[in-house]
This record gives C-alpha cells, structure tokens and sequence, in this order.
C-alpha cells in the first residue's frame, strides 16, 4: 500500500457550494407543532420581526388551539438580545 509509482492515484473530491445558512423557528406543545417559519438566508431576526412572529403566533394558538389563551401562555426563550428588546417585550 506505498504511494509508489503502481499504485492508484488518491481521488479528488469534488467541492460544492453551501446552500447558506437558513433559520427556522418553531413553536410547539404537547400536541404537536403550532408555528414553524423559515426566514430567508440574506435575513435576519430583528425586534419587529420577532414581533411579528408573535403576532402570527398567537393567531395560530386561536386556530388551533381554542381556549388555550384565555388559560394563559408561557413562552420559553433565550435571552438573546431580540427576544428581550423592548418592541419584544412590549409584545408580550
């Protein structure tokens, strides 16, 4: 198994791009997935659209889940700068 002047030559990869970077966001529960939205590669999570997304988020909980925001909602996060601006807190 030498690198001599017999033996095959090593093969070279091919490289392909990267799709990118995508961000996905989901909300769930017990019973399943209630919001899921992907955000574009060029895009990235702002207040307003974080803002937004709770928004569309409290809209589907009604959709889906009927009674379930009168019972009250809690929502677990990081404390990563955009879920703890103030047009986020605001929001909630």
């Amino acid at each position: 198994m030498g690198i001599g002047p017999g033996s095959p030559r090593p093969k070279k990869l091919k490289t392909q791009t990267s799709a990118g970077k995508v961000i996905t966001t989901a909300f769930w529960e017990t019973n399943g997935v209630i919001l899921m939205k992907i955000l574009s590669k060029e895009s990235t999570i702002t207040g307003a659209y974080y803002t937004n997304l709770l928004d569309q988020l409290r809209n589907a909980i009604r959709e889906k889940r009927r009674g379930k925001l009168s019972k009250g909602v809690l929502l677990q996060h990081d404390n990563a700068r955009v879920h703890t601006c103030q047009v986020a807190m605001d929001a909630v």
